[in-house]
């Protein structure tokens, strides 16, 4: 299933309804009556003010139809949020003089490259990170190959990623913007290749353990307290056991198939929103937060939006169709939102997310 993202960037940013203008005393308040409007099955969210958590609640369930309520503290699949981090990852390889942005598939795949089109011989790292590398999209074809192949991940992204790369590039490299969770894929097969390390390991290493984000993994939440993500089809909601087709495929785990408690996504996200040195270099973090084509950077959707950011708001979303996330970080408030839910109904979720945005933009003008 596809990691859904910039379709919903207008909507959830602007998404003006009675209830959100409704007053309410605080975030539990917010998320009980956004959850019950757009009845989902679980809803949570953590507000992070000058580096302190200042709110954190839940409301609804962990699975659908038992009693476990949701807590501020579980864990939560955070999709295509995961892209940032995996652009952190390779800025921090980059930094260390392992890589360079401009390091080209040729360069530091030369056998994978040997194997496809000569046409993507020149793709870079850079151009991959922001979308602008051409990449075709993932289909149907490439989904059921992946779930032959996840024993050897490596070798999953070397197979599934030749079969898409047979024929040439339609467009020019960094002339169009196509949000591709294959690009981010391509990506750490590249820095495999180069490094002669795991992906995932890089990720966990580089990212993970700075920061000391001890709930970080690859896959849905496990254990017998995590919640479970919920589908919806047709009418229908149904609970996925976080086994065989409950994510994305491992391959594309650049692309999206992270997890993690909303509190490590906020110290995340104040990581980057305070450009903390135990990450990166100040330049490093200026070239992953400057917007190329879309107001997409690396990893992150930059645009000012003043209604509840107060000026510059650095943000992303994502979903794998049973969970939906969103990080947002506004500097002018110094202020870090990330919100979740164990519900893949976006066309509910999303709105429910913007109008949580502009409680919080009210709540703390300043």
């Amino acid at each position: 299933m596809f990691t859904r993202l910039l379709c919903l960037v207008l909507s959830i940013m602007t998404s003006v309804t009675a209830l959100a203008q409704a007053e309410t005393s605080s975030l539990q308040d917010t998320l009980d009556a956004e959850r019950e409007e757009s009845r989902l099955i679980g809803l949570a969210a953590v507000i992070l003010k000058d580096g302190q958590i200042v709110e954190q609640a839940s409301s609804g369930l962990r699975k659908k139809k038992e009693d476990a309520l949701l807590q501020p503290t579980d864990t939560f699949h955070i999709g295509s949020i995961g892209k940032s981090i995996s652009a952190t990852a390779i800025a921090r390889l980059v930094e260390r003089g392992e890589l360079d942005w401009d390091d080209r598939l040729i360069d530091l795949a030369p056998t994978f490259a040997d194997m496809i089109d000569p046409g993507w011989h020149d793709v870079t790292l850079d151009l991959l990170l922001s979308h602008r590398g051409s990449l075709p999209a993932m289909g149907i074809k490439e989904l059921f190959q992946a779930d032959s192949l996840e024993e050897d991940l490596p070798q999953a992204r070397r197979t599934i990623l030749k079969g898409m790369l047979e024929s040439p590039p339609e467009t020019p490299f960094g002339e169009a913007y196509a949000y591709r969770n294959s690009g981010y894929a391509l990506a750490s097969l590249m820095v495999e290749e180069a490094t002669g390390r795991l992906w995932e390991d890089i990720v966990r290493e580089e990212v993970a353990a700075p920061l000391s984000l001890e709930s970080f993994g690859f896959g849905p939440p496990q254990g017998g307290d995590a919640p479970w993500g919920h589908r919806k089809m047709f009418w229908m909601k149904f609970a996925m056991v976080p086994t065989g087709n409950s994510d994305n495929p491992p391959f594309m785990s650049a692309a999206g198939t992270m997890h993690m408690s909303l509190q490590d996504l906020a110290r995340y996200g104040q990581a980057h929103l305070t450009r903390d040195p135990v990450l990166l270099s100040l330049e490093t973090y200026e070239h992953l937060h400057t917007p190329r084509l879309n107001d997409y950077g690396y990893g992150w959707i930059i645009y000012d939006h003043r209604e509840w950011a107060g000026g510059q708001a650095i943000w992303h979303n994502g979903s794998n169709t049973m969970w939906y996330a969103l990080l947002a970080l506004a500097p002018e408030k110094d202020m870090v939102i990330a919100i979740a839910s164990n519900d893949g109904d976006i066309k509910k979720a999303d709105p429910a997310f913007g109008n949580i945005l502009r409680w919080v933009g009210d709540a703390y003008p300043d």
